[in-house]
């Protein structure tokens, strides 16, 4: 049976990639940080391409932090001793694609 719905297509993809820890930073005043994954900056497009967890709670973009350049801060300063996660969806662009199932 052949798809039947709108056609895939788009100009851009998506990989998601680990930002560095840094919870070692964190002493309950400073709430601006660099961001890095694998010691190299990155500059997030937009606040909701991470996806931020502390203490295992995820945070809201925009209300709970911002982002400006290769830096996030925080709304409230992260706690001494604090878990931190983050995931990064960076989206590139690419040539446009079909998919067609046959």
């Amino acid at each position: 049976m052949p798809y039947l719905g709108r056609p895939l297509i788009s100009d851009k993809t998506t990989k998601t990639k680990k930002i560095d820890n840094i919870a070692s930073s964190f002493d309950g005043a400073q709430t601006v940080f660099s961001l890095t994954s694998s010691g190299a900056s990155v500059y997030p497009a937009s606040s909701r391409n991470l996806f931020v967890s502390i203490n295992g709670v995820l945070q809201e973009p925009d209300v709970a932090y911002t982002i400006n350049a290769a830096t996030i801060t925080f709304t409230s300063a992260p706690t001494t001793g604090a878990t931190f996660f983050v995931s990064y969806a960076e989206v590139t662009s690419y040539s446009s694609a079909v998919l067609l199932m046959v």
